[in-house]
């Protein structure tokens, strides 16, 4: 099967998955990695399958790479995302839940959430005294800075699982 692998990456976490994922399934399948700028200029109807890539924001994949997935024809697809938050928490259900949700209705060949590290500039601007920091509930973002300062790279084992989420 011919597949790809699209990809957004802030800080380098997703992008580090993403061609672990690569390495793990290119002598299985015919696959193509990208970051979602060059998805942009790929003709999707080519792949059998795709799997998404992103960061987590508000509990959702990133901007870019929704709008990435919600533009492909492709049927067969998975999500696998880093968020800054523990993968096992409310917040890491909250991502379950809505990557279920965005899969509905097409072939799902899986998910895979991973933690990782937190933008350490969106950080510092948080626990500042920066627009953002004035404009978000001090609840919340004391809770953001809190998960910021205590994210942490994927193990070893992580990693493995997150390869193994996949139905491929």
């Amino acid at each position: 099967m011919r597949g790809m692998i699209v990809y957004s990456s802030k800080t380098g976490n997703t992008e580090k998955l993403a061609r672990r994922l690569y390495e793990a399934y290119k002598d299985r399948h015919e696959l193509t990695l990208c970051s979602v700028k060059e998805f942009k200029s790929k003709k999707d109807d080519a792949y059998d399958f795709i799997l998404f890539g992103g960061w987590i924001d508000r509990a959702m994949p990133d901007k870019k790479i929704l709008k990435a997935f919600k533009k492909t024809t492709v049927d067969k697809v998975g999500f696998f995302v880093t968020m800054g938050a523990e993968p096992v928490s409310e917040h890491g259900d909250d991502c379950k839940k809505n990557l279920l949700e965005l899969m509905q209705g097409r072939d799902s060949l899986g998910y895979a959430i991973l933690p990782g590290i937190v933008d350490p500039k969106l950080v510092a601007e948080m626990d500042g005294k920066g627009w953002k920091a004035k404009v978000i509930p001090e609840r919340v973002r004391i809770k953001m800075v809190e998960a910021g300062k205590n994210s942490r790279m994927p193990t070893e084992e992580e990693y493995e699982a997150a390869i193994r989420a996949f139905d491929l």
